[in-house]
């Protein structure tokens, strides 16, 4: 992984923040980029104090002309992109019955410009260096709800479902020129997104979905994703891999889940 250059979308905070600090610990040279770029220049100084190779930019994803910008910036500064992790994405509760069209469209088009769109420009920007030898790596970051889904959430679930889509059907067409396409399924994860739900609401949640009884942490994310950007994941394309505690899998059980967990009434 010794310099190789990886490119990290959302990296002022939670999980992208946890892969940019990893990377760079494992000698790449790290292109950090976030809409919030106070926070995003924190990463950087930090990365910088441990040795860490790295250069951040400010970038808005929602923004077709400045992702191409962004390419081009960082082609010209740092090389050729080996890794390209899509991990930017907002969040955003609007139920479909939401009385306000203005607000409804505008979360909507938000949602998907950031969650679905941003990662096929930020691909299609980057696909020259990528497919310029065998060896390329694409992780999009999706979320569990890219196979079920949460009350009042359309916006955000349609994306993901989006998110894990483009994943399969790129994992096809650019398998032959070298690059491989993955997608990584965080369940509930502690990061800003998730900051507002109270305690007590994550504990509850946990001990009724989750078979390991916790939210997960952004740097236990992180390892999967730098493990499947490692030469020694050559063969893996087109995988969906949940990091969710066995939340996924565990839904099929939850009326005998209930049923233990009132008898274990001392939870």
């Amino acid at each position: 992984m010794k310099n190789k250059i990886v490119v990290i979308t959302g990296a002022a905070s939670g999980q992208g923040k946890a892969e940019a600090i990893l990377f760079a610990k494992l000698g790449c040279k790290v292109v950090i980029c976030d809409i919030n770029l106070q926070p995003l220049k924190e990463v950087e100084y930090e990365i910088k104090q441990n040795g860490g190779n790295v250069k951040a930019y400010q970038l808005n994803v929602a923004d077709k002309d400045a992702i191409k910008a962004f390419a081009k910036n960082v082609g010209n500064d740092i090389g050729m992109t080996d890794i390209l992790i899509n991990n930017a994405g907002v969040g955003g509760s609007y139920p479909v019955t939401h009385e306000n069209d203005d607000e409804f469209e505008a979360n909507w088009s938000r949602q998907l410009a950031v969650n679905l769109t941003a990662q096929v420009r930020l691909i299609r920007a980057f696909i020259k260096p990528l497919t310029r030898q065998v060896g390329g790596r694409i992780i999009n970051i999706a979320s569990t709800e890219g196979t079920g889904a949460t009350l009042f959430n359309g916006a955000y679930v349609a994306a993901k479902h989006g998110s894990v889509g483009l994943t399969k059907a790129l994992s096809l067409e650019l398998a032959p020129l070298g690059c491989t396409v993955n997608c990584v399924q965080p369940g509930p994860i502690r990061t800003g997104m998730t900051n507002p739900i109270p305690e007590r609401q994550k504990n509850l949640y946990s001990k009724r979905l989750v078979p390991m009884r916790r939210y997960g942490l952004p740097e236990e994310i992180a390892n999967v994703v730098a493990l499947i950007a490692t030469p020694g994941t050559s063969f893996l394309n087109g995988a969906i891999i949940p990091v969710d505690g066995g939340l996924l899998a565990n839904n099929a059980l939850l009326p005998m889940r209930d049923w233990w967990i009132k008898k274990e009434s001392k939870l």
